[in-house]
């Protein structure tokens, strides 16, 4: 478990599911997904699946 500086979401908390050279994919533990209707259009939403690059990483968790 990281927490990474994305450029597309923030400061975020997620698991390490790969690791290719410097790049780092990133999942959501929460694996809810849900439907919003905004102007009559539905949109799914779900936990983040990223990858981003190792410079991004500012921290890990030690203990869980």
């Amino acid at each position: 478990i990281v927490v990474a500086n994305s450029s597309e979401y923030g400061v975020i908390v997620k698991r390490v599911s790969e690791i290719n050279g410097n790049q780092i994919h990133l999942i959501s533990d929460n694996k809810n997904v849900d439907y919003e209707v905004i102007n009559g259009i539905s949109y799914e939403t779900r936990g983040i699946d990223t990858w981003t690059d190792l410079s991004t990483i500012i921290g890990t968790v030690e203990e869980y």
